[in-house]
């Protein structure tokens, strides 16, 4: 569930602090269950792997690193939006923080202080045993020659292989197409065919959007999807962005859509069209 690092030298580690105005968020075990279900899920769709995090009950602590630096959206406003859907799924978690940690050595200290919250709150009696925390960076076992823990998982290409990340994103990229074939009331081929309607263009402008502004995947990843060359992809995009600038009454209905969209391709539904 959680992982270690792939060397020690990592300069994408953020932490995320969440919590809500209520005295608690999570009333029983479900909760936590369900809720950690979805944050390992997403996690691994928005292209985070989870170090650590803590679950108390009235705040959330989440301790990430990217899979990968190769997406053209910056990694703070990723966790931004990763922490919007999480916030979508459980309302009660109103506000959140996102610092980035600079250095191992911060990180071996956040850990521990992680691993020692839930002791000091009453919760457990011993550190790291709590229920609902998970992470380590060789605290308790002999130090590998990284530096960190040879118990904890890291992640190599035997367990997250290329070509399973492109299925991943092709995964993904057909669960956008749904739902925005839903939400503009079109086919799918009507998107796909080169020769478009007014409606299908702009289905199709809506995908191309979505997929490099929400999702962050590359120009290319996306030509490939829709059978078209980047240049033509970084033409709807400039496109789009002119025609939402002029047009503020769209923007703002692309907005909501934008969210819907995002979200459908996490839950496998369709926005409300």
């Amino acid at each position: 569930m959680t992982h270690g690092l792939i060397g020690s030298t990592h300069e994408q580690l953020y932490h995320v602090i969440m919590e809500g105005s209520r005295e608690t968020v999570f009333n029983q075990d479900a909760d936590y269950q369900v809720f950690l279900g979805f944050l390992t899920n997403t996690a691994e769709l928005e292209g985070f792997v989870l170090l650590a995090y803590l679950l108390m009950p009235d705040h959330v602590h989440l301790v990430v690193r990217p899979q990968d630096i190769d997406r053209t959206t910056p990694t703070a406003r990723r966790v931004e939006q990763w922490c919007s859907v999480l916030k979508s799924y459980a309302p009660a978690l109103e506000f959140h923080r996102v610092q980035k940690i600079l250095g191992v050595k911060r990180l071996r200290s956040l850990i521990h202080h992680l691993r020692l919250e839930p002791v000091k709150a009453g919760l457990a009696h011993v550190p790291g045993k709590y229920r609902w925390f998970g992470g380590s960076l060789g605290m308790d076992k002999p130090r590998s020659n990284t530096g960190f823990s040879s118990t904890i998982g890291t992640v190599t290409d035997k367990e997250r292989p290329v070509d399973r990340k492109a299925r991943g994103r092709e995964a993904r990229l057909n669960l956008l197409l749904k739902g925005v074939c839903k939400a503009m009331r079109v086919s799918s081929q009507e998107i796909l065919n080169r020769r478009l309607n007014d409606r299908s263009r702009e289905a199709r402008r809506l995908f191309i959007y979505v997929a490099h502004y929400s999702l962050g995947y590359p120009v290319a990843v996306i030509g490939r999807f829709l059978g078209v060359g980047s240049a033509f992809i970084v033409r709807s995009l400039a496109h789009t962005k002119d025609s939402l600038e002029q047009d503020p009454q769209k923007a703002a209905a692309w907005q909501q859509l934008v969210s819907e969209l995002y979200l459908a391709t996490i839950r496998d539904e369709g926005p409300n069209a």
